[in-house]
């Protein structure tokens, strides 16, 4: 089976300019409805690409909790973070279980990892354990069309795809549109 996770050697492709262009973070958080206050975990925070930004919107009383199953991607966090006051904490997991207690964040951010997993289902599950109830999940994903860049078209979802899975999971609300340029984000309630 060929491997889906992303390669942290290639971690400069998620920092481009491109991206920044494309689906910029503090602009796409906003129009996610990310708050002040907001306790968000973001699920495969790779670089860090939404988890500082996130920080910043939050405010000192929100928290960020970057979580990614690479120690390399969360090195590069590391050493972003400027201030030692942060709101933001990084947590290493495996490819599903999250260190975290049942019910304490009110945000979910998965950017281009749902994809990544065979166990979609379980993974879903999972960041329905960790939010609160009326907390909001964000999936964002490579839209399933032929492109010069992103995942190989097999590995990518179609949005009613996506949709079923979060339905299955428990979701309610979901709903899906274009996000950026080449992506397509499902959002939902957890009940």
């Amino acid at each position: 089976m060929e491997n889906k996770v992303f390669n942290p050697e290639k971690k400069f492709v998620l920092e481009s300019p491109e991206r920044y262009k494309s689906l910029p973070p503090f602009a796409t958080l906003e129009s996610l409805n990310l708050k002040e206050d907001d306790i968000i975990i973001d699920v495969g925070c790779g670089t860090g690409y939404f988890t500082l930004p996130a920080g910043q919107i939050t405010g000192p009383n929100g928290r960020v909790i970057g979580i990614d199953i690479s120690e390399e991607m969360l090195q590069e966090v590391r050493g972003k973070i400027i201030d030692k006051n942060t709101n933001i904490e990084l947590m290493i997991s495996d490819s599903i279980r999250l260190p975290l207690d049942d019910s304490v964040a009110t945000f979910a951010l998965l950017s281009d990892v749902l994809h990544e997993t065979d166990k979609m289902p379980e993974m879903l599950k999972e960041v329905y354990r960790v939010l609160k109830p009326g907390a909001r999940l964000a999936i964002l994903e490579w839209e399933k069309r032929e492109m010069p860049k992103g995942p190989p078209l097999e590995h990518r979802l179609h949005q009613n795809e996506i949709m079923s899975l979060v339905d299955k999971a428990g979701y309610t609300m979901a709903k899906t549109a274009p996000i950026g340029s080449f992506h397509i984000c499902c959002t939902a309630i957890r009940t």
